[in-house]
């Protein structure tokens, strides 16, 4: 059963016991609280500029050049009152020397809430993503919260300063399998409250799904289906969980004593996968566990593509059970990660954090998962290594046709 289609009632207390609409994040001039009576239409300075070399200048370059933190450049221009003659003055000097332009944007009062809460995913294409902003919508709007989506494309830079820009008209915000550096999240919290989803950053509250359970359950059923060999399909390089899940994966591969091998990093994508498949051809395993179960899908079709059957030469298994993996020929096995409940358990706590005003503290949700077989999986092939063998020889000569 996928996360979008769980009892309504079951999901409701798994909320409980862890712990709107959407906008898009385009225009910093869209009027985005114009309708919010709780704020103000005083302008300010937003940090958006080009500097001589039209390179764009971010908050920690005002910051580097004026000598103190991206958060006090924050502060500076969202909530001038909390900053004293001294600092300002520095950071309106660096401001004005890198040639900063200013672009009109509602201002909230620092007492006051503009009940709209940002959430940051790395790819809002990625049905993984999608679950979970469902998640986080349905919480919010409970709650009165609108919220405002903000695709980072797999950029770290971009989620910097989006993010950033983001936190001048918003109470707080979530973000979803981050590629920012611990030290880039501390100095968000700083500003207000922010829960991360898909990643734990000690002291900062984050919603995760329990890998140990699902990474286990995988190898588990993997060795009792006689394979002694796996290889691991790497996503983004930048990944918290891709690390995680590879660490989790090589324990519990000692512990039934299967080769695990990996493959260089890809975007967590179908054609990820198919380029991951390619260079799992230079090593081969018997059994696939992909990052992801678009990769997993790509690599199943490019094998398919090849000659190979699945699973009768190659056993693959995806994570996340998103809705492609019902439809792929045959069924993709994959982990739950429980992303809807990721997000509503996020948004729930993040939204509890903003009314209660205490500091940021580490709190760990942890959303259990399940292992879904389906007809991807199946027995070890004693001749794999010859079916290998005829299906290059099967691929050299058709391309020597």
């Amino acid at each position: 059963m996928s996360d979008d289609h769980k009892p309504r009632g079951v999901e409701d207390n798994a909320v409980e016991a862890l712990a709107g609409g959407i906008v898009d994040l385009q225009d910093p001039n869209d009027s985005l609280l114009s309708s919010n009576p709780e704020a103000s239409t005083d302008a300010e300075e937003t940090l958006d500029a080009l500097d001589p070399h039209g390179k764009h200048v971010t908050i920690y370059d005002v910051a580097k050049l004026a000598g103190v933190s991206p958060s006090t450049v924050s502060r500076t221009f969202a909530r001038p009152g909390r900053v004293n003659v001294r600092t300002a003055s520095k950071v309106h000097a660096a401001a004005k020397q890198l040639g900063y332009r200013a672009h009109p944007i509602m201002r909230v009062q620092p007492d006051r809430y503009t009940r709209v809460i940002a959430v940051a995913v790395a790819d809002i294409a990625n049905p993984t993503y999608a679950s979970v902003v469902r998640g986080v919508q349905f919480e919010a709007a409970k709650r009165g919260y609108t919220v405002l989506l903000v695709d980072t494309r797999e950029s770290k830079l971009g989620e910097r300063n989006e993010v950033t820009r983001a936190l001048q008209i918003v109470d707080g915000v979530i973000l979803t399998s981050s590629r920012l550096s611990d030290s880039d999240i501390y100095q968000l919290t700083k500003v207000k409250p922010l829960v991360v989803v898909n990643r734990i950053v000690p002291g900062v509250p984050s919603a995760i799904s329990d890998m140990s359970q699902g990474m286990g359950a995988v190898v588990q059923k993997l060795h009792e289906l006689g394979h002694r060999t796996l290889t691991y399909m790497t996503g983004p390089e930048a990944s918290w969980m891709d690390g995680a899940r590879w660490r989790i994966l090589s324990m519990n591969c000692e512990k039934y004593g299967i080769r695990l091998v990996r493959t260089p990093p890809q975007n967590p994508t179908v054609a990820g996968g198919s380029k991951a498949f390619q260079a799992w051809l230079e090593r081969p395993s018997s059994a696939i566990v992909a990052y992801n179960d678009l990769m997993a899908i790509g690599a199943m079709r490019t094998a398919q593509n090849l000659g190979f059957r699945v699973p009768e030469d190659i056993t693959i298994t995806g994570i996340d059970n998103i809705f492609a993996a019902e439809l792929t020929t045959p069924g993709l096995s994959t982990v739950t990660t429980g992303n809807r409940l990721l997000g509503r358990s996020a948004c729930r706590h993040l939204i509890n954090s903003i009314h209660s005003r205490l500091p940021t503290s580490e709190v760990k949700m942890v959303v259990p998962v399940e292992l879904v077989p389906r007809g991807s999986h199946g027995p070890v092939n004693p001749d794999l290594k010859e079916r290998i063998l005829s299906v290059t020889r099967a691929a050299l000569a058709a391309r020597a046709q």
